[in-house]
Parts: structure tokens; sequence; C-alpha cells
């Protein structure tokens, strides 16, 4: 168990070895190191230079002999401490640099249904409230069975969602189940939208292009871009559609 915490100050079991022979010979010659430990006189030399750095032995010389001591354990101890408490104030100094750093924004590229799929279950994995905007008809034509799973998912992990679509006869039928899938709809004129959806979630904002078969998006992280999105959904949402 001391190999392994004095491993982990970065002394290795060697130098651990020569260091709890001094302690339990209370003094030594290098010589005597040697034979207590059966390391090589020149490999106990190199050793005994790294503790003596580090503080865990001292000498004397006596005659012409130089005898290593070592320090005693609480004053390790204390030492061993002293670097822990460095640790932690070198780990809060980075942590508060990091919280302080400016937010960098990230853009991912989907391209092919498949792909678009993966901007779906990414709004699953944050499971956050969703802003929508798109067509009930595109989508169902790119996503086939994908997007009722997606709504049976999403209900499953109570997200809700806010949706704002182009009237038409399958978007009707669609605000119908509203109460049962955790989502309120809201129409726009038919010709508002050129297959285009477009997604808020959390930090996150996904426009999607919806031409089947060349179907494609972006998921851009970004907090303010996220929160311009919203101000202008709502603004759309309160005032320029109907129920």
């Amino acid at each position: 168990m001391t190999h392994n915490i004095l491993e982990s100050f970065g002394i290795p079991n060697n130098v651990t070895a020569v260091y709890l022979a001094v302690l339990n010979l209370r003094e030594a010659t290098t010589s005597e190191l040697a034979r207590n430990t059966n390391l090589p006189r020149s490999s106990v030399k190199r050793h005994i230079n790294l503790l003596f750095e580090r503080g865990l032995v001292n000498f004397f010389v006596q005659g012409k002999h130089k005898v290593i001591v070592a320090e005693q354990p609480d004053k390790v101890s204390n030492m061993l401490e002293s670097s822990v408490d460095d640790f932690k104030k070198t780990i809060l100094a980075i942590q508060k640099k990091s919280s302080s750093t400016k937010y960098h924004p990230r853009v991912f590229f989907y391209e092919g249904a498949s792909e678009i799929k993966k901007i779906y279950k990414d709004m699953l994995i944050e499971q956050r409230p969703i802003d929508a905007i798109t067509s009930v008809d595109d989508t169902y034509r790119v996503l086939g069975n994908f997007f009722n799973t997606f709504i049976q998912t999403r209900l499953s992990k109570r997200m809700p969602l806010r949706l704002l679509t182009p009237v038409t006869s399958q978007a009707l039928k669609f605000k119908e189940d509203d109460d049962k899938f955790l989502r309120k709809t809201r129409f726009l004129d038919p010709k508002t939208l050129s297959h285009i959806a477009s997604y808020i979630y959390g930090n996150k904002v996904a426009i999607i292009s919806l031409r089947d078969p060349n179907a494609s998006g972006i998921i851009v992280d970004d907090p303010i871009v996220a929160d311009a999105q919203r101000v202008f959904f709502e603004l759309i949402w309160n005032y320029k559609c109907s129920t």
C-alpha cells in the first residue's frame, strides 16, 4: 500500500523500496542499502538523489562515508498533504478558467435520410422541450415510420413539443392527437414553408432540408443562436399562425 501511495506522487517502486529500507535501518550507507534492497549500488545512488530532491531523506557525513537517514513519516505526511492541497488549487484554477472561457459555437453537417435521423436522435439525447417549424407531410415522406418512433420515444421521455406546420389534411389529422402526444400544434399558410424544417432544443438549432432524396441538415450548437431563434419562433407562434 505504501508503494502505491508514494507511486501516485511520482515515486517509482524501486525508489520507494530504498526509502523503506532507510526507514527500517534508521540510517545506512549506500552499500548497506544496496545489500538490503538487492539493487545495484549505482541504482541506489540514483534513487537516493531522487529521494533527497523530494525531501524524503537527508544525510550526514561520518568519516569517509555519507550516511542516509529518512525524514520522519509525519514530515512526509505533511509534505504529501501539501502536494494534495496544491493539486486541488490547480484543479480549481483550471475549472475557474474553463468556466470563464468564451463559448465556441459548433456546427455539425448531415447528408441523406439516414444521416438526418441522427439529428432527431440528438434531440432525444438532449431531452429538452422542442420548438419545431416543419411540414408534417414532408417529414413523413422523408423519414417514414422512423418519425413515429421518434414521436413515441419523445413521449416516453416526457419532452413537450410545440409545432408550427402548414395546414394540410395530414396536418389536421396529426393535430387531433396533440393531447395524447404531449404536443401543441398551430398552423401556417400552406405556402409558408419550402421543404425546410427547423427545431430548437436546449442550446441547439437544427435546420433540415426535406427534399427527398437529397435531404440534408445541420445542427448549430450555440446558445446565442438558439435564443435568437426562440424569439423568432415566439413571434410566429403568438401572432402569425392559427389554431
